[in-house]
């Protein structure tokens, strides 16, 4: 007979998880078979509720800690990570903008300076050189007169 109660009671149970009504139901029906006292079933019905939430609480923690756990061996990163990243990317734009504008005022002269123009005159044209023209030497032979 106990035995009886105890399997009723798994398999309410497992009725529960997917029927919450359908578990009072079994309860009123096993009050009614006069396997349990009205007492019994209320206390057996608080107990097993109780026990529910713990184990569902238990069971979101350790869905958690599972996804947690494959997301962080697929380096996916957190939420908290990614805000985290985001509020640092935020702060560094701010501080490169500054860099910057400080960066413009440093190369930025006092006062801007004319530049002196000069113009150059263009130069004259070379004048060509004279070709030098090769003349033959004349070659004259004096003889000496003889008296």
């Amino acid at each position: 007979m106990i035995e009886d109660v105890i399997k009723k009671a798994f398999y309410t149970g497992i009725g529960f998880l997917t029927n919450p009504k359908g578990f009072k139901e079994r309860i009123d029906d096993l009050v009614n078979e006069g396997d349990m006292t009205a007492a019994e079933g209320k206390k057996a019905f608080a107990e097993f509720e109780k026990d529910f939430k713990t184990k569902t609480e238990e069971l979101e923690d350790n869905i958690q800690n599972m996804v947690r756990s494959a997301l962080d061996k697929m380096d996916i990163p957190s939420a908290e990570k990614v805000a985290g990243l985001e509020k640092r990317i935020k702060s560094l734009e701010v501080k490169v903008g500054k860099l910057t504008k400080e960066l413009k005022d440093v190369k930025a002269p006092a006062k801007p300076t004319a530049k002196k123009t000069t113009t150059r005159k263009k130069a004259a044209p070379k004048k060509a050189a004279p070709k030098k023209t090769t003349a033959a030497k004349k070659t004259t032979t004096r003889t000496k007169k003889t008296s």
